[in-house]
């Protein structure tokens, strides 16, 4: 059952009990698909935890691959519609199966991360205008009849249809530019921005800070302006990244004025967070995915973290159960978390004092 205020989501009380339904929710997909159907009677995350360990992409990779050739039962309870692409900037790339359930989850987590956000902030006049769009291509290729494509155009295109979001680029003219991700097709992305969409209303933009950088300083070298002093932008949903408030957001302020930051937090497993107010932490989406930390050797519940106590995160989604993300997070309060970057990061600590700072700075 969803919550029906996403204040709830914030109380470790509320926390538990929907945590408690997903978790049923989720083995009861489990046992319909061959990879997992065979694991017994699960009643708690005890059992749970007993029966099913801690999976990588690397191990599920022979399950993946199966999917792809047309076997979907083995993983999924239904035939997959799309295949989602990374975009490799922690790791290899991988290939994630979704279902039209999954694409059902994405507009729930949209609604809540964008429109509500937008409602509760009084900001939802900017709907009207249009979104700056420099996500990644929606479809590269098919693949057994199935498309495949990189899951933040698959967001772009989400909610271009499903929300009648007015994006700048359209995510159909991002997707007939070339679609490998070398220098040459940033650079049509851009210039096809600077071209056609000038003199549009550009009020909110959604995708990865450093592209959205990389786009300002484009502009001021064959526009001869920022893009704050062409378009009005009042909001950034911002991700992709770690340290967006430490590391992006007085670059970001510097090209494009003083938009409300919001921090949006996913792979291409799935959204499983968002900045719901000027706080600059996350509330995790309790309701829709089962969330632990792994610490060490031993496993607690997300919601079970202490402020300053942190871990790697452990996601189990409709397609995945107990799956590493391999990104580390930390309680800010009860409540409220921040994520960070893989653990292999050299600079993981200083980034993680920096934004815990600054992320406790801003509760105050």
């Amino acid at each position: 059952m969803l919550c029906k205020d996403v204040y709830e989501l914030q109380d470790t009380r509320l926390a538990k009990r929907f945590q408690d339904e997903v978790l049923e929710s989720l083995v009861e997909g489990y046992y319909k698909v061959d990879a997992w159907g065979q694991i017994g009677e699960i009643k708690n995350i005890e059992d749970f935890r007993c029966k099913v360990g801690v999976h990588t992409y690397d191990d599920l990779r022979k399950y993946i691959g199966k999917v792809i050739r047309g076997e979907y039962r083995v993983l999924l309870k239904e035939p997959p519609i799309f295949f989602g692409l990374t975009f490799g900037s922690t790791g290899k790339r991988k290939v994630i199966p979704f279902t039209g359930a999954y694409i059902h989850k994405l507009g729930k987590v949209f609604e809540r991360a964008i429109i509500e956000v937008l409602e509760r902030a009084k900001l939802s006049h900017v709907l009207n205008g249009f979104c700056l769009n420099l996500n990644l291509p929606s479809r590269v290729k098919d693949v057994n009849g199935v498309p495949m494509g990189f899951v933040s155009g698959l967001n772009a295109l989400t909610v271009e249809e499903r929300f009648h979001f007015k994006l700048a680029p359209s995510q159909r003219e991002i997707d007939s530019i070339e679609p490998k991700l070398g220098r040459d097709s940033w650079m049509k992305k851009y210039s096809l921005v600077t071209e056609k969409y000038l003199g549009h209303d550009i009020r909110y933009t959604f995708g990865i800070p450093r592209f959205l950088l990389e786009l300002g300083k484009y502009m001021r070298r064959n526009v001869g302006w920022k893009p704050s002093e062409l378009w009005n932008i009042e909001v950034m949903f911002l991700s992709g990244v770690a340290g967006i408030y430490s590391k992006y957001a007085e670059r970001l302020k510097y090209m494009y004025g003083k938009a409300k930051l919001y921090e949006v937090y996913g792979a291409t497993e799935g959204l499983f967070a968002q900045q719901i107010d000027d706080r600059h932490a996350l509330t995790f989406n309790f309701d829709m995915y089962l969330f632990e930390v792994k610490k060490g050797k031993k496993f607690k519940m997300l919601y079970e973290l202490r402020r300053g106590e942190w871990g790697e995160l452990v996601v189990s989604t409709d397609i995945f159960p107990r799956y590493l993300i391999g990104d580390l997070v930390t309680c800010i309060k009860p409540g409220l978390y921040r994520v960070y970057g893989r653990t292999h990061k050299r600079n993981l600590l200083k980034l993680y004092a920096l934004d815990v700072f600054e992320a406790i700075l801003s509760l105050l």
